[in-house]
């Protein structure tokens, strides 16, 4: 995989969230991730999320994936999101 993205936020000169992602055919899939919870309005995960959509634009892909919820729970984060 020649093109794998990891994509990291920092706060203040301290890395907040990482994610890994890699394209494949048309779709961007998303790997593995970790964020710091933050006080405040930072949303440190939603940033390298925009970041990744951003990557996969630049290489023309069509689909994002973000893996599957594991609930239905609305309150799930990744469900929610």
């Amino acid at each position: 995989f020649p093109q794998i993205e990891i994509c990291t936020c920092e706060y203040e000169g301290e890395p907040v969230a990482s994610m890994l992602s890699f394209p494949y055919k048309d779709t961007l899939w998303y790997i593995y991730g970790a964020t710091q919870t933050m006080r405040g309005k930072i949303s440190p995960g939603y940033i390298c999320i925009w970041n990744l959509i951003q990557f996969a634009k630049k290489l023309d892909l069509k689909k994002f994936n973000m893996g599957g919820t594991y609930s239905l729970n609305m309150d799930d984060g990744l469900y929610f999101f």
